[in-house]
C-alpha cells in the first residue's frame, strides 16, 4: 500500500522531500501573507474590462488617422493643386486640365469616359475665371492682362514655379501700393487696365 509520500517520491524521482517540492507548485496559499500576495497578483476583472475601452479607443484613433490621411490624399491634395494653379492665369488652367486628363486616362478604360473630367475641369475653370471672380472683385482691383503675362514670365524666370505662383499676388500688391502713393500713381495706372 502506498501513501502520499510514496507516490510523491515516485513522481519526483525519489529522495527529495515531497513537501519541499509541493510548496513551489502549490495552487492554494496556506497562510494569510501568501493569500494577500496571490490576491494582489491575480488578474482582476476591473483591469481586463478597463483595457477593452482603452484598446478600442486606440483602434478608433488609428482608424481616424488613416481616414484623415486618405481624405488628405484623395480630396485635399487635388483641391490644393487646383487652388495653387488658379493663381497662374492662362497657364494654370492648362496645367490643371493636363493633370486631370492624365489621371482620367490612367483611371478610365474608355476614351469617351476619360474625356469628361478634363472637360468638366476646363468648364469650371473658365466659368470661375471669366464670370465668378470678375463679378466678385468688380472694380476693386483691375490688372492689365499684358502686365500679368509679363509678371508671370519675369517672376517665373526669376524664381521658377514659385515665382510663377506668386507673380499675380505680387503684381496686385504692387498695384495697391502704387495706387496709394501719390508719386507712383502713373505706375498703378500702367499696371491697371
Amino acid at each position: 500500500m502506498t501513501d502520499d509520500r510514496g507516490t510523491a517520491e515516485a513522481e519526483t524521482g525519489g529522495g527529495e522531500d515531497w513537501r519541499a517540492n509541493s510548496s513551489r507548485a502549490r495552487a492554494v496559499p496556506s497562510n494569510d501573507e501568501e493569500l494577500a500576495v496571490a490576491r494582489d497578483s491575480a488578474p482582476q476583472p476591473g483591469v481586463a474590462v478597463s483595457a477593452v475601452p482603452r484598446a478600442a479607443g486606440v483602434g478608433l484613433f488609428v482608424l481616424a488617422l488613416l481616414g484623415a490621411l486618405y481624405f488628405a490624399r484623395a480630396v485635399v491634395l487635388p483641391l490644393l493643386l487646383a487652388f495653387l494653379l488658379n493663381f497662374i492665369p492662362y497657364l494654370g488652367a492648362m496645367v490643371g486640365v493636363a493633370v486631370v486628363a492624365v489621371v482620367a486616362f490612367l483611371t478610365f478604360d474608355a476614351a469617351a469616359t476619360a474625356v469628361v473630367p478634363p472637360l468638366v475641369y476646363l468648364g469650371l475653370t473658365a466659368l470661375e475665371g471669366s464670370f465668378i471672380t470678375p463679378t466678385i472683385l468688380g472694380n476693386r482691383l483691375t490688372l492689365n492682362p499684358l502686365m500679368i503675362f509679363a509678371g508671370i514670365i519675369f517672376w517665373g524666370w526669376m524664381w521658377g514655379v514659385v515665382g510663377a505662383l506668386l507673380a499675380v499676388p505680387l503684381l496686385a500688391s504692387a498695384k495697391i501700393v502704387c495706387d496709394h502713393v501719390e508719386r507712383l500713381k502713373p505706375v498703378g495706372e500702367l499696371l491697371g487696365r
